[in-house]
């Protein structure tokens, strides 16, 4: 009833607006990166460098920051669900078999067996012989690639290359930042896709082992449930299910859930008649050199 009744319902992402403190608008940062950002940092955002002056509830306060070449890039995940593990196996299957052809044969499997065009096909055949050159390997359904490097401004990026998508890879990047952060000591960033995880070390002179982004089956239950609590995934999530909760009638009661706005502005729910009011959100946050590949093969 309730999916009959309540169709459409899009959850608030959150978004930030960035301005200046005398005002200006910049722009708008997804919750997950100011979640994960801190007073000080800088982040690039309109092709200029931008330094944290404050976060305050709904928005960050920014000054120029031209000079600093240590910024972090932006990052927006969006609404999508991340690709299943059963497609992520498909593409892994996919790009194992195409891979283990020669770049011709690629090319003409691509074209009859795939439907792909000429262009497309010479494209991915490409892309696929370029990452097989650079490293040696192919990240699959069987394998999974980790490479170690120096960015274009000296910091160390450890990433790693996987097929089996966001769903997979979001508690796997929360276990692995659990074990760097205990190894290295230091801040570092994080983040994920559907095709791999990406972590950057801004104060290292040395990059962590490679075994240290796949942690052990053993503990990943126990890392997860401590590393949970405190991502900016799990924020922005249970944020989107209070707020539908405030908008959708009682299955059982047929009482809607009123919203309204605490002391502190911050938002809060109760149901009629109301008890104790519950918050919905705690409170907004305060968040090719030379290449060493490694590879785990099932």
């Amino acid at each position: 009833m309730l999916a009959v009744t309540n169709p459409g319902t899009i959850p608030d992402r959150g978004l930030y607006t960035v301005m200046l403190p005398g005002g200006g608008r910049v722009g708008e940062l997804d919750e997950e990166m100011v979640y994960e950002s801190r007073v000080g940092d800088v982040f690039v955002l309109g092709s200029t460098s931008w330094r944290i002056d404050e976060i305050t509830q709904d928005r960050v306060l920014v000054v120029p920051a031209p000079a600093e070449t240590a910024a972090k890039l932006p990052f927006w995940h969006g609404d999508a669900a991340g690709r299943p593990l059963e497609l992520g196996r498909a593409v892994g299957e996919f790009v194992r078999t195409i891979g283990a052809m020669t770049p011709e044969d690629a090319r003409t499997a691509l074209v009859d067996r795939y439907r792909l065009d000429p262009w497309a096909a010479d494209n991915l055949s490409a892309f696929i012989e370029e990452e097989r050159r650079a490293t040696g390997v192919l990240p699959t359904d069987r394998t999974i690639v980790v490479e170690r490097f120096r960015d274009e401004i000296g910091d160390w990026r450890v990433v790693l290359l996987s097929p089996f998508g966001a769903r997979v890879h979001a508690p796997w990047a929360l276990a692995a930042r659990h074990r760097l952060r205990a190894e290295v000591g230091s801040h570092l960033d994080v983040i994920w896709s559907d095709d791999g995880i990406m972590f950057r070390f801004p104060d290292l002179d040395q990059p962590p082992s490679a075994e240290a982004v796949v942690p052990s089956a053993d503990e990943i239950d126990d890392v997860l449930l401590d590393e949970v609590a405190d991502s900016a995934l799990f924020t922005s999530r249970f944020r989107e299910a209070a707020a539908r909760a405030c908008s959708s009638p009682d299955a059982v009661r047929g009482a809607a859930p009123r919203c309204g706005s605490s002391e502190d502005e911050r938002p809060v729910c109760s149901r009629s008649p109301p008890s104790t009011p519950t918050s919905p959100s705690s409170s907004r946050p305060t968040a090719r050199s030379s290449r060493t590949t490694s590879t785990c093969r099932r």
